[in-house]
């Protein structure tokens, strides 16, 4: 069970986070970002045209990452230092109706050995280190493989790693910016 950070606000609006670009990055507040590292890649034979996408996350002290999703991918993320908070919010569409549904996830703070879920979909709203302790986990996402289209999946150099990851690492900023751009 994670323990208290008094200092953390679980009621801050998402939407009210300051998303703003330092040194060509986005960022949420200027605040550090997160380093992250593929682990492990599989193409299970159980599931055809998805790829098992392993990613480990190290996130220092302060660190947040702004509003993202994850190019439809499911993933499950385990802590293994430090706490995070996450907020998910998730849609769904009735298969019977059509209507869509939403639900927000609220805010809720992970310590080592707890671990989340993140639907297809799921656009993940805040994430952020809390307490005084960097913060690793390890996120294992199941992707259509047709997302990594072009991209040399053997290819394990540093270099072949960032185009991987962008593609399944959608930052809502990096969006807005590009439509403003095609206007």
């Amino acid at each position: 069970m994670s323990q208290a950070f008094p200092d953390v606000d679980l009621n801050l609006r998402w939407e009210d986070q300051k998303i703003v670009k330092k040194d060509g990055h986005w960022t949420v507040d200027g605040r550090p970002g997160v380093s992250v590292a593929i682990s492990h890649t599989h193409n299970p034979p159980n599931l055809p045209g998805k790829t098992w996408f392993g990613l480990l996350v190290t996130s220092p002290v302060n660190a947040a990452t702004p509003p993202h999703t994850h190019a439809g991918a499911a993933i499950v993320a385990t802590v293994v230092s430090g706490h995070v908070l996450n907020q998910m919010v998730h849609t769904h569409v009735d298969p019977v109706t059509g209507e869509t549904h939403t639900r927000d996830s609220g805010a809720k703070i992970y310590g080592p050995g707890e671990s989340w879920y993140e639907a297809p979909g799921c656009h993940h709203v805040r994430s952020e280190t809390v307490g005084n302790e960097d913060a690793v986990f390890i996120a294992n996402l199941i992707v259509d493989s047709k997302v990594f289209d072009g991209l040399d999946m053997k290819d394990t150099s540093p270099e072949a790693e960032w185009p991987k990851i962008g593609r399944v690492f959608i930052l809502d900023a990096d969006v807005e910016e590009q439509k403003a751009a095609q206007k």
